[in-house]
């Protein structure tokens, strides 16, 4: 059985990140038949970046049902990109099939009304902050 634990860090008004900890329940603690590593993935949509431990073991799907948890949007209605390549992610194959590796930017986009989906949204800080060149050097 697997649990979540969720916590959220708000690193200024325009952007908030969530962590999600995935963490094995059991009865009797034994040792494991081997040794997986962890990583993260940086989920984006938008304003907000979602931090997701996993294991390059798991599927794109065991992915969409932890953001599940998170967004309260069904598996179905998500569709998750690899920001390096534009790639779309299949959610059969696991995260080392389609080398996505440590700390990678996934976009996440939702389908719409007309079962489309959404373009890619992410709000970059650079958005919001005007350059010093910009007003003379003073800001």
């Amino acid at each position: 059985m697997v649990a979540f634990e969720e916590r959220s860090l708000f690193m200024s008004s325009l952007e908030e990140i969530k962590i999600v900890f995935s963490f094995s329940v059991c009865d009797q603690m034994e040792p494991p038949d081997e040794i997986v590593i962890a990583m993260y993935i940086r989920v984006k949509r938008s304003k907000a970046t979602y931090f997701i431990q996993c294991d390059p073991t798991e599927t794109i799907l065991d992915i969409k049902q932890k953001l599940h948890v998170l967004i309260d949007q069904p598996v179905n209605d998500q569709r998750l990109i690899l920001m390096g390549t534009g790639e779309v992610l299949e959610d059969s194959k696991t995260l080392a099939d389609q080398k996505v590796e440590n700390d990678a930017i996934v976009a996440l986009t939702l389908r719409k009304d007309d079962n489309e989906f959404e373009d890619i949204d992410i709000v970059k800080p650079n958005d919001f902050y005007q350059s010093r060149d910009a007003d003379g050097g003073s800001w």
